[in-house]
């Protein structure tokens, strides 16, 4: 009982939006979407690029200056690519991640893709949070992509908080 009350009171507090069923290439289909961001900060995500190209998975991130009880903004760049080589259409989950110490933004996105298609998109995140105590502080950004071809990326950057 206590594990479900802890649960519902941890998720309440995550902004989320999701929607699905989405052609955003010949042969590759957005099943599903969902972006959620940590309390006390705002964040969401922007599609940057879509092209067709070789498998990569990418995430960078720059460091970032600000003071305490300001919102501070803070943007990484993830790339990925998806090559289904098999005779079926595959699904391949992708999720992405900005965190500064414990505020967060993520999206993730599920794409079905035809027999031998491929398909390469690349997004930003934007988190915006206020740090209450002067320090530094860890950027993280990650790209993780599922499927048969799984593989991961995370880079790091540091936020330098002063009075």
């Amino acid at each position: 009982m206590k594990k479900t009350v802890v649960s519902a009171v941890l998720l309440a507090g995550l902004a989320s939006t999701s929607y699905a069923g989405k052609m955003v290439a010949p042969g590759v289909e957005l099943v599903s979407e969902e972006q959620w961001t940590t309390p006390g900060a705002t964040g969401h995500a922007e599609d940057a690029h879509l092209f067709f190209s070789s498998a990569t998975v990418s995430a960078m991130v720059g460091s970032a200056f600000g003071h305490v009880f300001q919102n501070i903004p803070m943007t990484s760049s993830h790339t990925f690519s998806i090559q289904n080589t098999d005779d079926i259409t595959k699904s391949y989950g992708v999720s992405i991640k900005l965190c500064a110490d414990s505020f967060c933004t993520f999206n993730s996105r599920v794409y079905n893709v035809v027999p031998h298609g491929n398909y390469t998109s690349s997004a930003v995140l934007f988190l915006s949070a206020s740090f209450t105590r002067p320090g530094t502080y860890s950027i993280i950004a990650s790209t993780v992509m599922g499927g048969d071809a799984g593989t991961s990326y995370s880079t790091r950057a540091s936020l330098t908080v002063v009075r």
